[in-house]
């Protein structure tokens, strides 16, 4: 990829999916180089790996585990990133053409903010070429930080620590035709 302010980027890209079954095990990674001048060169790195294992259940539910990690290397800055989520959740197929699936996640980043999610779906095919989806996530960070205060000629000091909830949530629906 390339673009204005001698932006270049080179992304690499790999995935794996085994069935045997009743039983999928899946993997994928990605590498990004990103390069541009902005009052100087930036650089950085990002590397993405993921696994998913998923089992069928009854002929109509299926359960599934994954792991997702990201680190970003801004090295124009000497600063990195990283990113561990795990989600489970499930899959259920209440008829031939309804389909319902859901899931939680956790996560935990290298700056100590935690993070819990929630994701819902449905899918409802009509005739043999009309799809209608929708899709629910919902998402909470949960960012702690401390502030020490001092005071007095002795210079006692007190730390605080304060605690924010950042909520997020974004929902999709879509009218597919396929052939």
């Amino acid at each position: 990829m390339s673009g204005s302010s001698s932006y270049t980027a080179h992304r690499y890209t790999g995935e794996i999916v085994l069935d045997f079954g009743g039983i999928n095990i899946s993997a994928d990674g990605s590498l990004k180089n990103v390069q541009y001048d902005f009052n100087g060169t930036i650089k950085n790195s990002y590397i993405t790996a993921g696994g998913e294992a998923s089992f069928d259940i009854t002929e109509n539910f299926s359960w599934d585990a994954g792991y997702f990690y990201e680190f970003t290397d801004y090295k124009s800055y000497g600063y990195t990133y990283k990113k561990n989520t795990g989600r489970t959740g499930f899959a259920l197929s209440a008829m031939k053409s309804l389909y319902f699936l859901a899931g939680i996640s956790g996560a935990r980043d290298s700056d100590g903010i935690n993070s819990a999610g929630f994701d819902a779906g449905i899918t409802v095919k009509f005739f043999d070429h009309l799809k209608f989806s929708a899709a629910y996530m919902l998402n909470a960070e949960f960012i702690s930080s401390d502030a020490t205060e001092s005071s007095g000629r002795r210079r006692a000091s007190s730390t605080t620590e304060t605690s924010e909830t950042d909520i997020s949530h974004t929902g999709s629906l879509a009218v597919s035709f396929y052939f």
